[in-house]
């Protein structure tokens, strides 16, 4: 729904509740010894997955989920799976000199 008098977001990584998506994010509701549950935003309501030898996700985690296979995936997946913008990645400098000259290299380069 909108926030007040808002409009929701029209972006691929906020995707509608009944709009069929590859990928969803979605929050770790409850966690077991081997499955955990995942609010990503439909209405049949949380999704139960399966975490196999991975550790278990806690509850509140914020988690990338595959919807064709119903287990987690790395945040980056939709982006090099699909091509997807799938949010924004942030990180802290102490320096604009840090920022702009020392990025890791897991991080791909400003388009400046």
């Amino acid at each position: 729904g909108a926030v007040g008098i808002l409009p929701p977001l029209d972006a691929p990584h906020h995707v509608r509740a009944t709009e069929p998506s590859r990928y969803r994010e979605g929050v770790v509701t409850n966690s077991s010894e081997n499955t955990f549950h995942v609010d990503v935003g439909i209405p049949s309501g949380d999704l139960c997955c399966t975490s196999g030898n991975k550790s278990q996700p806690k509850k509140g985690t914020r988690i990338t989920i595959d919807m064709q296979a119903q287990k987690p995936v790395a945040p980056s997946k939709p982006r090099t799976q699909l091509g997807l913008y799938w949010g924004y990645q942030t990180r802290i400098a102490v320096s604009l000199n840090e920022v702009l000259h020392h990025m890791p290299n897991s991080i791909p380069r400003y388009d400046l």
